[in-house]
């Protein structure tokens, strides 16, 4: 595969995951609504589903990098070595 099938490639995934993200984000935020808009009901259960939903909110901008990080280093790898250790 050539470099720039590579960064064609890599930029691809990058902005499909970039829009999965968001897209899961949306969904999260939209069950976050209806778990706030439920929230006067008595239910015991409520207050667990709701932090759920929360902490599932917050994982996604740290997991979207990462994963774009190893993508990246798995695809580029060759380069950066065969770029370190060029002869001068």
């Amino acid at each position: 595969m050539t470099h720039t099938t590579r960064v064609a490639v890599f930029a691809v995934l990058a902005v499909a995951s970039l829009f999965a993200s968001h897209w899961h984000a949306t969904e999260i935020v939209q069950d976050e609504t209806s778990l706030a808009m439920r929230q006067f009901s008595n239910d015991a259960a409520l207050p667990a589903r709701m932090h759920d939903a929360s902490q599932t909110r917050q994982w996604w901008p740290l997991a979207w990098p990462a994963l774009a990080l190893v993508v990246g280093v798995a695809m580029f790898w060759d380069d950066f070595e065969r770029w370190w250790t060029r002869e001068t």
